[in-house]
């Protein structure tokens, strides 16, 4: 149950083999780019908006929870007063081996509903809109 609706809501989804919690299961994930969180979770009424847009994931990559590595895709808003210089609303990768690149969009969520780089969405951060 939530007392309170966080402004920005964090979602754990690392998920490990129950025979060696120290390695990682790579399996098929379908991310929703926008949720609702149903009043029954809640302990009150409230008139707080309960709509989240995902804003950034954080990916582990690797089999072993004890080491791999860790980088993040963030959705960019753009810069509506130049509009010249990036649509608005991209997906960003932020990694320390690579420089900052624009992802497409159904390409990035792809790679997670069928797996093969051994790349695991870890943490999902979401903005309540």
């Amino acid at each position: 149950m939530l007392h309170h609706l966080p402004p920005i809501l964090v979602i754990c989804l690392m998920h490990e083999h129950a025979w060696n919690p120290r390695t990682t299961d790579h399996c098929k994930i379908d991310i929703d780019r926008r949720i609702v969180v149903h009043p029954e979770y809640l302990t009150y009424e409230s008139n707080t908006r309960r709509e989240y847009k995902l804003k950034a994931i954080v990916v582990h990559r690797g089999d072993m929870l004890s080491g791999g590595h860790h980088f993040t895709y963030a959705l960019h808003p753009g810069f509506p007063h130049l509009p010249d210089l990036r649509p608005r609303d991209q997906w960003m990768l932020f990694d320390d081996d690579n420089q900052v690149l624009a992802v497409d969009e159904t390409t990035l969520f792809d790679s997670f509903r069928f797996p093969a780089s051994g790349d695991t969405p870890y943490l999902l951060f979401y903005e309540r809109v």
